[in-house]
């Protein structure tokens, strides 16, 4: 019970908190726009100095913003569930209907603005495809951490392939327990974002 309840709050949200970064990276443009989005909700402040002894930037975070006031986030987190969390392990109803698959224009490509007019319906507790219990808090809890995991990320670090010029490369899926794992290495270069107060 206790290894199963690990997977559902430590590797179900590592995983998709991967997966979501992965198709913003991939997306072109989308990076530009959620940071815009996610502007006033993650404030970056210039670290306190003495001499040539720098703090690091500290940025304060409006959680519970993130899912009520930033829909293009969200809609990125809801479309990489659909296509990732085949077990239903966090899948919940909406009130604008979780359309079955062969209903869904282009099912197999993520479409970032897919759920944008998507809202939170009645949230029930529920089970996945393998008879697990999945519970509405661990639901909620799932999608706040990765929410603001993938919010911190982006306001606050960039991006470039390792390997210039081959743009991003997908690294293949396979399933365990329901949901998706990387097959490859998603190898990546990762500083952090110049502000205003840097030199």
């Amino acid at each position: 019970m206790i290894q199963k309840i690990l997977y559902s709050l430590v590797t179900i949200p590592t995983l998709l908190i991967f997966w979501q970064i992965f198709h913003i990276l991939s997306t072109p443009n989308l990076l530009s726009r959620l940071r815009n989005e996610l502007a006033p909700y993650a404030n970056i402040t210039k670290p306190f100095s003495i001499g040539a002894i720098f703090e690091a930037p500290k940025m304060a975070l409006t959680r519970e913003a993130l899912a009520e006031k930033c829909p293009l986030l969200r809609s990125t987190y809801l479309e990489t569930l659909r296509l990732v969390d085949h077990a239903g392990l966090v899948s919940r109803e909406f009130k604008d209907g979780g359309s079955p698959k062969e209903e869904i224009t282009f099912p197999e490509t993520f479409d970032p603005v897919r759920f944008l007019e998507a809202t939170r319906g009645k949230m029930t507790s529920h089970e996945s495809s393998d008879n697990e219990y999945i519970s509405e808090e661990s639901i909620l809890f799932t999608e706040q951490v990765v929410l603001a995991v993938v919010a911190s990320i982006l306001v606050f670090w960039d991006f470039e392939p390792v390997e210039k010029g081959s743009g991003w490369k997908n690294p293949g899926k396979q399933w365990s327990a329901g949901i998706a794992v990387p097959v490859n290495d998603f190898r990546v270069r990762v500083r952090r974002r110049k502000f205003e107060w840097d030199a």
